[in-house]
């Protein structure tokens, strides 16, 4: 069942598609809490699926590379609304959005059930390299948008 809340978010991350492709012709404020309004309920229904799929396996599956899409497109939407909170601009939406889209879109078409990890897997090497791995992407996410807003 977590595919289909994973869908649902999906459709929640179109709308906010869609703000960024009107945002690069014109802005309107409008627009801008449609699309913030979407994709916090976007990231309701993806930490929903997030969730159940946690529940169901007893783990969190980021071995698999929709799982780890997944959790990559939350946690970039997270970022990005904790920077919204922090400096109320919606102008990183224009890079953040359809990247999150790009990414639900890929782990929600592509999705397999839950499985689970073989004891090998369970070790904490795994886990240590896969949040390095996020770390490496929050970190170069973070030194464009700084390149790019200064």
């Amino acid at each position: 069942m977590s595919i289909f809340w994973l869908r649902v978010a999906l459709a929640f991350y179109g709308v906010g598609l869609l703000y960024a492709l009107v945002a690069l012709t014109r802005t309107s404020d409008l627009l801008n809490r449609v699309a913030l309004h979407a994709a916090y309920l976007g990231m309701v229904f993806h930490l929903v699926s997030l969730t159940e799929g946690v529940l169901f396996s007893g783990h969190v599956a980021i071995a698999m590379a929709h799982n780890s899409e997944s959790l990559l497109a939350f946690l970039i939407m997270s970022v990005f609304m904790i920077t919204y909170l922090i400096y109320n601009t919606t102008s990183p939406g224009i890079i953040v959005f359809p990247l999150v889209f790009l990414l639900t879109f890929m782990a929600a078409t592509r999705q397999q059930p839950f499985l689970n990890l073989t004891p090998g897997m369970r070790k904490g090497w795994l886990g240590a390299h896969i949040a390095l791995i996020f770390i490496g992407y929050a970190h170069s996410f973070s030194v464009s948008a700084r390149a790019c807003c200064t």
